[in-house]
């Protein structure tokens, strides 16, 4: 993923958790008068949007914390080989809204061209 989308995709994740805590509230607050007044005034579109936002919200928080593929590329900044050559190791870093800094870690293999994440710093 790109950073530019990421920093899109992060936004919105970040909307939706806050607006899905807000309409918890709401639903809470709703569910208490019911209870005291006796009448029904918790409204599905309530249910419905908590629902919506809550799975957004949890979909976001899953991909964030064990989908390495839904962090950004991020900007390369060293290239080590390995001493026989056949694999290399890419450190790539990234600054976005989030004040510190984020390291992932790539190693290819020279042979197959094949790369996998190994090391991702939050």
């Amino acid at each position: 993923m790109n950073n530019t989308l990421f920093n899109a995709v992060f936004l919105i994740g970040l909307t939706s958790i806050v607006v899905f805590v807000i309409l918890l509230l709401v639903l809470l607050i709703l569910t208490i008068k019911d209870r005291v007044t006796s009448k029904k005034t918790v409204k599905r579109w309530v249910i419905v949007s908590t629902t919506v936002f809550g799975s957004m919200a949890l979909a976001f928080i899953l991909n964030w914390m064990y989908n390495p593929t839904f962090l950004p590329k991020g900007y390369l900044s060293q290239e080590l080989e390995s001493p026989g050559g056949q694999y290399s190791a890419r450190v790539y870093n990234y600054t976005g809204f989030i004040d510190y800094k984020n390291v992932r870690v790539e190693v290819l293999n020279n042979e197959t061209l094949k790369k996998r994440t190994v090391f991702i710093v939050l």
